[in-house]
């Protein structure tokens, strides 16, 4: 099959995967260790997705004389669930909710009831038995300007009088640039594309393309660390939450699968209700380029590691949503505190009267750019709101300094 066959295949997939989630009925076998086992009696079920991207599964008890896993006190959750639905299979994975409803004679039926935040759609259950993975990658529409990859190309036509007469599109995949996270996985970026519609309505995708790639058999939670850290970044350049449309993944089991199974992930797929600025700028705050290109990645990933405390106050409200000023304030102030003091026994900059102080002089020029004027006295101005908040009940800071 040619290359441009495989895209269009691919699109298809992608509306088996929308039908599937909007909502349809199957087959499933919970899966205490990931491993798929068809042979075992299935629950019979209706799976569909929340308004927050969230998947829920609903399955008929009909056996109530049978031990259930909430005969055990110490069961746990599923580590996947599987699923042969009337448009093909599917993975819950990421599962964090299980519940029962049990009816005894009358008219109502006993129900299972699942919760999962992702699902590998379109598995092959004939070549695959394991839903652990070597690659998953996902696609960022707006991104590609942040990272710095051109994923195409207009070459307009004119004639004599310097009237447009037509255009010419190029879409090409951009070249691949990977760099390594850990002796496991390797981190990369390059551009994906495809086009679907009739002749005459043609509609061409060319977002940016982030994934991660294993050297052995990983669990899917494995891969969406790194790839939520990337989406943090990029939403801290866009000032806003920028999601994922869509994503692809290769299993283990099936490296060269006839079709790609899809991905679906809430937390990087769907926007959240309460998101900070729900529509992000054109133009990012700053660059992949300017923090060190492809490189610079596994640093990023590593001090949200290594301080989440001090992260989680600049990436969390694009997921969450705002805090009130007196909270932002608490938040961000344990940030700066978490930070400098970790810095404190190691460098001569986390030394000063006050921590921010130290973080604002460490930065420089920058810092005093951002703030508009002198650091000195926001250092001040900032320190004194932070420890009032905390420490004085009556404190009404100045709204100009808010």
């Amino acid at each position: 099959m040619t290359d441009l066959g495989q895209e269009l295949r691919k699109d298809v997939m992608s509306v088996k995967s929308k039908e599937m989630l909007a909502g349809c009925i199957g087959y499933f076998w919970p899966s205490d260790d990931g491993v798929i086992n068809t042979e075992a009696e299935p629950e019979r079920g209706y799976i569909r997705t929340f308004e927050d991207g969230t998947i829920s599964l609903d399955t008929l008890n009909e056996n109530l004389d049978k031990e259930h896993w909430y005969d055990n006190e110490d069961a746990q959750f599923p580590q996947a669930i599987a699923g042969a639905t009337e448009h093909g299979g599917i993975a819950l994975l990421n599962v964090f909710h299980r519940g029962a409803n049990t009816a005894y004679g009358g008219t109502k039926a006993s129900i299972h009831h699942y919760k999962a935040r992702s699902a590998i759609i379109g598995m092959d259950f004939t070549t695959t038995r394991s839903t652990s993975i070597t690659e998953g990658r996902v696609f960022f529409p707006s991104a590609a300007r942040w990272a710095g990859i051109k994923t195409s190309e207009e070459i307009p036509t004119f004639d004599e009088d310097r009237r447009y007469t037509g255009f010419t599109l190029n879409v090409t995949q951009a070249p691949v640039q990977e760099v390594a996270v850990s002796e496991e996985i390797t981190l990369f970026i390059t551009s994906h594309w495809e086009f679907t519609g009739p002749e005459g309505q043609r509609t061409v995708r060319a977002p940016l393309e982030v994934g991660c790639r294993s050297t052995k058999p990983l669990h899917l939670g494995s891969h969406l660390g790194p790839l939520t850290r990337i989406q943090d970044l990029i939403n801290l350049a866009f000032q806003s939450f920028t999601p994922a449309s869509g994503g692809r993944v290769i299993m283990a089991d099936d490296p060269t699968p006839a079709e790609t199974p899809h991905l679906w992930n809430s937390n990087l797929m769907t926007t959240p209700a309460f998101a900070v600025n729900s529509k992000p700028s054109s133009v990012p705050l700053f660059s992949l380029s300017a923090l060190g290109g492809v490189d610079s990645l596994p640093r990023w990933i590593q001090v949200c590691k290594e301080h989440p405390r001090s992260v989680g106050p600049i990436i969390n409200h694009f997921r969450r949503g705002s805090l009130s000023p007196f909270s932002r304030i608490l938040e961000v102030g344990a940030g700066i505190e978490n930070w400098v003091n970790s810095h404190a026994r190691t460098s001569s900059w986390a030394k000063d009267k006050t921590v921010t102080h130290a973080l604002a002089k460490h930065i420089g020029d920058p810092f005093e750019s951002w703030v508009g004027g002198d650091i000195e006295k926001w250092a001040d101005i900032f320190w004194d709101s932070y420890n009032c908040t905390k420490h004085q009940p009556s404190y009404a800071p100045d709204p100009r300094d808010v």
